[in-house]
């Protein structure tokens, strides 16, 4: 659809039959079969997200940088923005803080308990793990679907040499 509009478009994800894109202030999707675009989730007036309560998709406020988005096998949307993962549930036509708070830092743990410091990209495994790229804690995280996220690759601490490692000790930068 040659009329849609985006405004600054982050990240694409393909699920099914659809694009899932992220871009400031909204989640769209875009229909393959008629390229026809909609509005998932986003409402730059809508209510702002405090821990783990429920709104609305088309009033939640999803700041100015909504980045990564994947779609699980049971089609639930998970997205990264400011400093935590949420789920949007099309469904129950609900969206909350699935993992991390508003309050920035770099603590593994459950639910709200868990901190992020710039979520980005997400990446989904086979078994429904998402994989985070947590840019300003350095790490790669793992969220699973308990909500339980742990440290998966890095030290947390910046390595400009982009030296090689294992697991935890795996220096990687932003």
């Amino acid at each position: 659809d040659t009329s849609a509009r985006f405004d600054l478009p982050w990240d694409v994800y393909f699920h099914r039959d659809s694009l899932f894109i992220t871009q400031q202030e909204y989640v769209r999707v875009i229909s393959l079969s008629d390229t026809t675009v909609t509005t998932l989730a986003g409402n730059p007036t809508g209510d702002l997200l405090a821990d783990r309560e429920n709104r609305e998709l088309n009033n939640t406020r999803l700041g100015a940088e909504p980045k990564g988005i994947v779609v699980s096998r049971n089609n639930q949307v998970y997205l990264s923005t400011s400093n935590y993962i949420l789920q949007l549930d099309r469904v129950r036509d609900s969206s909350f803080i699935f993992a991390g708070s508003t309050v920035p830092d770099d603590v593994d743990g459950k639910g709200a308990r868990v901190r992020f410091d710039e979520p980005h990209d997400l990446a989904l495994d086979g078994k429904g793990s998402i994989f985070i790229a947590d840019l300003a804690n350095n790490k790669i995280r793992q969220l699973n679907l308990d909500t339980t996220v742990s440290s998966f690759v890095g030290v947390g601490q910046a390595n400009t040499n982009f030296t090689t490692g294992v697991g935890l000790n795996a220096a990687i930068d932003q």
